[in-house]
C-alpha cells in the first residue's frame, strides 16, 4: 500500500521534519507492505536537496497548490494520506490552507497533531475542528490532549488515538568511546539541553541556575546543544545565543557553560544524552503538549528536571522526574542539586524513565501507526 505523507522533511532543520522521517522509517520496517511517498512542505524561496522519498514539494503559502495536490492524490493509487500538523508549517490564517486540502481529499487521512492549545483563538479553534472533521483518525502524543480536544474544541473523541512520540533504542557505549567524544570534558558533571535554540526554550533560566549548582558541584558544566532555529536566525540572527553567552560571562561561569552551535545528527544527540548526568528542559510555554527532546531523554534513561508544561507533567509523573517552576532559576538549582547530591534518587529516576519509555521505541510506535492505517482503511 502506498501512503502519501505531507510534512516538512529533512534536510529542513525542523523537529517535525525529523519526526516524519523517523516515523516513516519505523512504519516501513515493521510493515513492509507499506511504502511512503513524501510531499515536503517548503517555505517561500527555500530549496532543499531531498532524498528520493520526496516525490513532490508543496509551497506553504500557495492555496492553489494544496488543491492541485489533493486532486492528484485523489487520482493516484495511494491508499491513505498521513499529515503532520503544526500551526507554523502551513499557510493561511492559523495554517488554514491544510484544511482546504483535507476537505478536497477523497482518501482516508490520518493526521498527527503536534500542538493542541488549551486556549485557542477563534481561527486556531476553527482550524483544528476542521482538521478533525476531515481526518479519518487524529493522533495525539499526550493523553491530556484528548481531554483538551473534547473540552476546548468540542470534537469527536472517537476519532482520536493516543500514540506516544517515538524514540530510538539507545545502546550503552564504552567509557573510552565517551571520553573521545567529549574531548576533554569527560571529568565534568554534565547537565544538558538540546534542540533548536529560541527564546521560548528558557535557556537563560538554566544558566542563571548554574552558579548555585557549581557552588556544590564545581565540575558541573551546562551543555547547550544545538543551533539557533533557522526561522529565528533569519529574522534575528544570533541575538538570543549572544545574550546567553553574555549572561554566562556576566555570571563568571563561562567555563561551566558550553555552547555547541550546530544541527546535531542523531548519533551526536545520543552521545550527548548518554554523557549527561541530568537533562533539563526549562521551557517557558505551559501549554507545550509534546517534546521530542524530552522523549529522547526518557528513552536514554536520564534523570530529568523540567518546567511543568503539559507534556512534562504527564511523562514525568510518578517519580520519573522533578519539576521546577517557570522562569525560576532558584527552583532549577534546587532540583538539579537534589539529583546530583542523591545517587539513590538519581538511579531510581533513571530506572523509572527507562522502563516508561519502552513503549515509545520507534518499532512499537510504527506498529501502532500501521494498525491505525488498517483501521482507517476499513
Amino acid at each position: 500500500m502506498k501512503v502519501i505523507c505531507v510534512s516538512t522533511y529533512p534536510p529542513r532543520e525542523c523537529g517535525i521534519a525529523t519526526f516524519a522521517r523517523d516515523l516513516i522509517t519505523a512504519i516501513e520496517k515493521v510493515s513492509p507492505e507499506v511504502r511512503f511517498d513524501v510531499v515536503a512542505v517548503n517555505q517561500p524561496g527555500a530549496v532543499y536537496n531531498y532524498d528520493p522519498r520526496v516525490k513532490a514539494r508543496l509551497r506553504a503559502d500557495d492555496l492553489a497548490e494544496y488543491l492541485d495536490l489533493a486532486s492528484r492524490i485523489n487520482d493516484s493509487s495511494a491508499g491513505l494520506v498521513l499529515v503532520q500538523h503544526e500551526f507554523g508549517i502551513y499557510g493561511g490564517q492559523s495554517g488554514s490552507h491544510i484544511t482546504y486540502f483535507l476537505r478536497a481529499l477523497k482518501k482516508p487521512v490520518v493526521t498527527t497533531l503536534h500542538t493542541v492549545l488549551p486556549k485557542p483563538d477563534p481561527s486556531q479553534k476553527a482550524a483544528i475542528r476542521d482538521i478533525v472533521c476531515y481526518s479519518t483518525h487524529v493522533v495525539v502524543m499526550a493523553r491530556r490532549a484528548i481531554r483538551i480536544l473534547k473540552d476546548a474544541y468540542g470534537v469527536q473523541v472517537n476519532k482520536i488515538r493516543m500514540i506516544p512520540h517515538g524514540t530510538p533504542d539507545f545502546k550503552k557505549v564504552s567509557g573510552t568511546t565517551m571520553d573521545e567524544f567529549l574531548d576533554g570534558y569527560s571529568e565534568r558533571i554534565i547537565i544538558s539541553t538540546f534542540g533548536l535554540l529560541s527564546e521560548g526554550k528558557g535557556i537563560e533560566y538554566a544558566i542563571m541556575a548554574m552558579p548555585g549548582v557549581i557552588e556544590r558541584h564545581p565540575a558541573a558544566t551546562y551543555f547547550v546543544i544545538g543551533e539557533t532555529h533557522p526561522e529565528i536566525r533569519k529574522r534575528e540572527g544570533e541575538c538570543y545565543r549572544n545574550k546567553l553567552i553574555k549572561l554566562a560571562k556576566d555570571l563568571k561561569i563561562r567555563d561551566n557553560v558550553k555552547f555547541h552551535n550546530k544541527y546535531m545528527t542523531q548519533r551526536e544527540i545520543i552521545r550527548y544524552l548518554q554523557a549527561a548526568s541530568v537533562y533539563v528542559t526549562p521551557y517557558l510555554n505551559p501549554d507545550q503538549i509534546t517534546s521530542g527532546t524530552l522523549a529522547y531523554a526518557l528513552s536514554c534513561g536520564k534523570a530529568i528536571v523540567s518546567t511543568p508544561y503539559i507534556y512534562a507533567k504527564e511523562v514525568l509523573a510518578d517519580g520519573r522526574g522533578l519539576l521546577a517552576g517557570f522562569r525560576d532559576p532558584c527552583s532549577l538549582t534546587r532540583k538539579i542539586n537534589m539529583i546530583l547530591g542523591n545517587e539513590g534518587l538519581k538511579r531510581s529516576m533513571e530506572k523509572k524513565v527507562y522502563a516508561y519509555s519502552r513503549k515509545m521505541l520507534w518499532p512499537r510506535v510504527g506498529r501502532k501507526y500501521a494498525c491505525l492505517f488498517k483501521e482507517a482503511l476499513k
